[in-house]
């Protein structure tokens, strides 16, 4: 009988192992500090450019219900923003013990320091999607906007 129950209670640790990055409902992004970065273009100082940065529950999985409420995710939250900046990008990032919604770093202490917690990149520019990709362990392995995998991968810098 003892046996039994530490089967069982395995089984049902293994189960909640494999359900967590599986998407049951909607996939919530949170504002990650700095929520977002605006700035002039050094080519274009006139056109003024965003960065937004997120956070979520989930691992990039290239399962189509994932990309679909990935990709419904990034668009709702950018809706609002994305026309008044030439060049609008939108990072999400896997919460961890230091991304979350306790982080208080700069840009600078996201960008090429966390790119193997990086869940997807997005850029818009003047207003349409040009670009969005799902990453994994800090290599683009999926285009979101062509709903197809990438190969060979590549490294997200």
């Amino acid at each position: 009988m003892k046996y039994y129950l530490i089967a069982i209670l395995i089984l049902i640790q293994s189960c909640h192992a494999m359900n967590k990055n599986t998407v049951n409902n909607e996939v919530e992004i949170k504002a990650l500090s700095p929520y977002h970065y605006e700035f002039k273009d050094n080519m274009d100082t006139s056109a003024l450019n965003r960065s937004d940065y997120y956070f979520t529950e989930h691992k990039f999985t290239a399962e189509k219900d994932f990309v679909k409420k990935l990709y419904d995710a990034v668009k709702n939250a950018a809706a609002k923003d994305v026309v008044k900046f030439k060049n609008y990008s939108v990072y999400v990032y896997e919460k961890t013990d230091k991304l979350n919604e306790n982080f208080k770093g700069t840009k600078d202490n996201l960008h090429g320091v966390y790119d193997s917690s990086l869940v997807s990149y997005s850029r818009f520019v003047s207003g349409k999607m040009d670009i969005f990709y799902g990453i994994k362990d800090g290599k683009v392995v999926y285009d979101i906007m062509e709903f197809k995998e990438v190969s060979p991968s590549w490294e997200f810098d």
